[in-house]
């Protein structure tokens, strides 16, 4: 008796692996108070992977700042503004795994599922493994070529980070001033709508030199930038939204355009009109 021959049709189950690209980096200095390697803030067109490995460190993503024990990772989007804090200097040791997915609807979808933006740790039993993955990431990343191994390793990654555990509240913030962290939540809430730094000091009852020393004490920024970097992330998202760039300039909190167009290009690379294009 004949029968048909099964005939497989792969196209049924597609898979999308393409369309994605990342850089990977093992980063181990020595930082000292008011280093030039400290960076200023972290606002940028593509996603990232943080990673601690040492290091008296806290984070501040996403209005919450964390304090990070070995193992701890951070997970940001584009255009989210996010920033270290070192509260001793020294070594400080950590990985970063930059990446982009546009046009890979799967991927998107897939960190959208399982990948919250913030804080995430993984039990201590498997450091090893996501340190291990990291060290082979980094090694790929100055390869040409490879690109089956550097998919496995990427995607290996991202499935060890979707069991991991996202609960900031139940975790060790910083130890802060009360005062600090007043002055953090009126920019938070506020940051649309002051027009001079003094506005902070001033509805916080306390003086600008008092609030200038708990900022560079604390965060590594100036009011101003902080400021500048919530307005910042801010505008990008409301371009992404759809709104016009004279009107994400001034429902961020910006006074002129041709100052938020010039501060804009410095952080993407692109004017607001082309990176609204762009999308």
């Amino acid at each position: 008796m004949n029968q048909n021959p099964i005939i497989p049709t792969p196209n049924k189950n597609p898979c999308e692996p393409g369309n994605f690209s990342f850089h990977a980096v093992h980063n181990t200095r020595i930082y000292k108070e008011n280093d030039p390697h400290i960076d200023d803030t972290h606002i940028h067109p593509f996603y990232e992977i943080y990673v601690n490995k040492s290091g008296n460190v806290s984070f501040l993503i996403n209005q919450t700042i964390t304090k990070l024990q070995k193992g701890d990772i951070i997970f940001s989007s584009p255009g989210t503004f996010h920033h270290c804090l070192y509260h001793e200097f020294g070594i400080h040791e950590h990985f970063c795994v930059w990446f982009q997915v546009d046009g890979n609807n799967s991927m998107a979808d897939f960190l959208r599922e399982n990948l919250r933006e913030g804080f995430h740790r993984l039990n201590a039993s498997r450091h090893e493994e996501l340190f291990d993955l990291l060290e082979e990431l980094t090694f790929l990343s100055e390869q040409k070529g490879q690109v089956f191994e550097k998919s496995v390793a990427f995607f290996s990654l991202l499935q060890l980070l979707s069991h991991s555990e996202h609960n900031e509240e139940n975790h060790e913030k910083p130890n802060l001033p009360d005062k600090f962290q007043e002055m953090l939540e009126y920019v938070n809430h506020n940051f649309t709508s002051i027009h001079d730094v003094k506005e902070i000091a001033h509805a916080c009852h306390t003086s600008t030199a008092t609030m200038n020393r708990l900022f560079r004490q604390y965060l590594q920024l100036s009011p101003h930038q902080l400021l500048t970097s919530r307005r910042m992330s801010y505008a990008e998202r409301l371009l992404q939204e759809g709104y016009t760039v004279t009107e994400s300039c001034f429902s961020a909190g910006f006074s002129d355009c041709s100052h938020f167009i010039a501060a804009f290009k410095k952080v993407y690379g692109l004017t607001p009109y082309q990176y609204k294009k762009q999308l």
